[in-house]
């Protein structure tokens, strides 16, 4: 095992959402996040620690509960302009 890797888990396109996910693993030198995170902003991203590993990426399961939960109010309403036009959906047009 190595202590020396984390995993950065960016969202596309990173010019639109910069938050990047960093991994660590449990074994990760802590030096190795924190370096990890100075690249990352010094890119003009946004790095978050996630300290558990989850079972997916955390950004990737709320954006599926957000899209999951929008086409079902859109089966409701049948009206699609909801998302696409929503505030703060990061969906594209």
């Amino acid at each position: 095992m190595t202590t020396k890797t984390c995993f950065p888990s960016q969202i596309n396109p990173p010019y639109y959402a910069p938050l990047v996910e960093v991994i660590p693993s449990p074994w990760t030198d802590p030096d190795i996040v924190r370096r990890t995170r100075a690249i990352l902003e010094e890119a003009g991203q946004v790095p978050v620690t996630v300290n558990k590993e989850p079972l997916g990426f955390v950004v990737n399961r709320i954006q599926h509960a957000l899209t999951a939960e929008c086409l079902k109010l859109v089966n409701v309403s049948t009206n699609s302009r909801i998302l696409t036009n929503a505030p703060s959906l990061v969906m594209e047009k």
